[in-house]
């Protein structure tokens, strides 16, 4: 029996990339937004294949480490 995954890592495509969706709910926003962020260039790491859109989730953590440092 498998369980769900968990975290974003363990739903990457085969690329490494994550699926928009799971990208979105990483920084907590709805999907919705997340494309129009992504239609407009405004999503940090996204890209588009075909009809799918895919996110390179080290843009995403790189965004997440700076965000914390400037905090400090």
């Amino acid at each position: 029996m498998s369980t769900q995954p968990t975290q974003p890592d363990e739903i990457a495509t085969k690329s490494g990339y994550w699926p928009l969706p799971v990208a979105a709910e990483y920084v907590g926003i709805s999907f919705s937004n997340a494309k129009k962020l992504a239609q407009r260039g405004k999503f940090p790491g996204a890209f588009k294949i075909g009809r799918l859109w895919r996110v390179n989730p080290d843009r995403l953590r790189d965004l997440d480490t700076q965000a914390q440092e400037a905090g400090k």
